[in-house]
């Protein structure tokens, strides 16, 4: 650190990505096909060896399901109501074959994964913004659009009381969504927190400041974390891996100092 500066050094994001990827878990084992949804990023409903049913995106997705993983990931980091539960998921050969022709294009070897939430409906609107309960999980969303650059953004709400509001489906965030570039994260604006939902839930910079809890303790060890851990054929080299995390750090402060606590 600077002397009398109060600076703390850049992150050595190579050290720190290259490190999270030479420590990246085993993917659990998808052992059942449940269903296909009919969307561009083709997920499917995979039952796996840890118990766990999986929203799966496979690798033939590239950078959305690389997009969409880091995304979750850190989503989880500050408390955000996203899926509880990321993985890298194994997809065997067999298991695609055993489904001819209701698979379509979906590869065999590791997707992104995330556990899936029973009870809930189709992508909506914003709604059942009124309630309590709901109120803070928005502000959550606030802030995690707004530090990553949202953009068709996706709400999920449980079917049975209390509607508890869920973001879903993250392929498309970061500047110019799925085919962000260096360039495209670079040339990026100052973060602040989604406008919208802070507009139609009627937000208070209080409730944004404690929104922020969870984002202020994030380290840089858990932004390369989530980098790092994407695997190499998903489609991001090293540079960009590395300019995706300066953006994601410097975002994080940005959206920090507009509401201190």
């Amino acid at each position: 650190m600077a002397q009398g500066t109060g600076q703390q050094p850049a992150p050595d994001w190579r050290r720190l990505i290259g490190e999270a990827a030479a420590n990246r878990p085993a993917p659990v084992i998808a052992e059942t096909f449940i269903r296909k949804w009919q969307s561009a990023s083709q997920p499917v409903r995979l039952r796996c060896a840890d118990g766990n049913n999986y929203v799966v995106k496979g690798r033939q997705m590239g950078r959305m399901a690389f997009t969409d993983h880091v995304a979750a990931r850190l989503g989880r980091a500050i408390g955000a109501p996203v899926p509880e539960a990321v993985a890298l998921v194994d997809v065997p050969q067999e298991l695609i074959a055993a489904k001819p022709g209701r698979n379509g294009s979906y590869a065999t070897g590791v997707g992104h994964g995330t556990k899936m939430i029973d009870d809930t409906s189709d992508r909506l609107a914003i709604q059942r913004n009124n309630e309590a309960y709901n109120k803070p999980r928005f502000a959550l969303l606030a802030v995690f659009f707004g530090w990553l650059g949202g953009s068709d953004t996706q709400y999920i709400y449980s079917t049975n009381d209390p509607y508890l509001v869920y973001s879903v489906d993250h392929g498309h965030f970061f500047p110019n969504g799925p085919n962000w570039t260096m360039a495209s994260l670079a040339a990026a604006p100052a973060a602040v927190v989604q406008p919208d939902i802070v507009q139609q839930c009627g937000l208070t910079a209080a409730e944004l400041s404690t929104a922020c809890t969870g984002l202020t303790a994030v380290e840089p060890e858990q932004i390369a974390g989530a980098i790092g851990i994407c695997p190499d054929d998903w489609g991001v080299d090293e540079p960009e891996r590395i300019a995706l995390a300066e953006y994601l750090h410097r975002r994080r402060a940005e959206i920090i100092a507009a509401y201190p606590h």
